[in-house]
């Protein structure tokens, strides 16, 4: 079933409780590009999307896209509610959401620029890092986040510490998001992409375990 944009065009309803209040208009259905997402009940069992966008070939915009998603199964439907758009045309990766509704997200294109992945992968080059979005101040860096391709992100249950992978290192960090030190890393090899925390808890880590294969098939070459 495709939810968006969905057969009878792209449905919005604005809601400025959502998201970024300049945003009131949903992205333009050519060139979005849509990449990580997660999940969120809200009031009145709402459950909404947040997904991070893409400009596809400078179409569209850098944003986390905000959804409300109803029905279920086949009748399922997307309406567009609200976005972020994220600072200097960084390309998130993977979102999450913290207990007081803050969007973390992973930087792994600082500016949108594919040579942070390249460089990453060929000289170690720490190019991106993992930040935070809350309505009052807006983005910032979570310390300690430096990382070769920051990549996915998850939050544990009370909020207080977020998890990220680097995928060029094979490993997954965990610290404080508001900073102070105290983190601890664990190399589970392979290139560690996108992130789910489980509702008991568990940590599920997508992996690719032929990294160069997988850049040769981004690249058209395989």
């Amino acid at each position: 079933v495709r939810l968006w944009p969905g057969p009878a065009g792209t449905p919005a309803e604005p809601e400025p409780g959502l998201g970024d209040a300049a945003c009131t208009t949903p992205p333009p259905a050519e060139g979005f590009s849509p990449h990580g997402l997660t999940s969120a009940t809200l009031e009145n069992d709402r459950v909404v999307l947040y997904v991070a966008g893409h400009a596809s070939e400078g179409r569209s915009r850098e944003a986390i896209e905000i959804f409300e998603l109803r029905g279920r199964g086949t009748d399922s439907t997307l309406t567009w509610k609200a976005c972020i758009p994220t600072a200097g045309a960084i390309q998130a990766n993977d979102v999450a959401l913290t207990p007081d509704g803050n969007v973390i997200v992973s930087n792994y294109q600082p500016d949108g620029g594919l040579r942070h992945t390249i460089f990453a992968a060929l000289f170690g080059t720490r190019s991106g890092n993992v930040m935070e979005w809350s309505r009052d101040t807006g983005w910032r860096v979570i310390p300690a986040t430096e990382a070769q391709l920051a990549n996915g992100v998850a939050v544990t249950r009370r909020g207080e510490t977020v998890l990220y992978s680097e995928t060029m290192t094979g490993r997954v960090h965990r610290v404080p998001i508001a900073g102070g030190g105290g983190g601890i890393d664990v190399d589970i090899g392979g290139n560690p992409d996108n992130l789910t925390r489980t509702p008991r808890g568990t940590l599920l880590i997508a992996t690719h375990t032929g990294g160069a294969a997988f850049m040769g098939c981004r690249f058209g070459r395989t």
